[in-house]
């Protein structure tokens, strides 16, 4: 319902003003430093910490695709374009690392015999040392990829 304490609220009366540009530059800036922030030694960090940075990559990526009527230029949709690709490459190299962690759990705890007459399959470890080095390098190209809404 369009009532409710949120309305009434004084403490929200200027989110309610503020320009959606404004907002939206605000969401989306709070979002990149915290990824970040929290994504630098990127392939040092434990299975869990990886996969909430490919979270946060997640929500940034849904609200850079929520905003992207914001990028009205043609320099702002340039940007809007590597920035969003960058943020999936991302999630797409961690999501394969976790994969990999997760499998490597799974395969641990099978008996040996689960195993027998299966051709073998790449060294998981190994698999999962490429997966984590494509995610740096996307991190990185999402660290440098230029912000869209700063030329709103």
């Amino acid at each position: 319902s369009e009532a409710g304490s949120w309305r009434e609220d004084p403490q929200r009366q200027a989110a309610r003003e503020e320009p959606l540009e404004t907002f939206a530059a605000e969401v989306l800036a709070r979002r990149r430093r915290k990824i970040r922030k929290r994504g630098r030694d990127l392939a040092r960090l434990d299975v869990a910490a990886q996969h909430r940075i490919r979270i946060e990559a997640k929500k940034l990526r849904y609200a850079t695709e929520f905003f992207a009527s914001l990028a009205a230029t043609k320099k702002a949709r340039e940007r809007h374009r590597a920035f969003l690709k960058s943020l999936e490459d991302l999630q797409e190299h961690l999501g394969r690392a976790n994969d990999l962690a997760t499998g490597e759990r799974v395969a641990s705890r099978l008996p040996e015999e689960a195993f027998a007459g299966l051709a073998a399959a790449p060294e998981p470890a190994r698999a999962r040392d490429t997966a984590l080095t494509a995610a740096s390098a996307a991190f990185h190209d999402f660290a440098r990829a230029k912000r869209f809404w700063r030329t709103v």
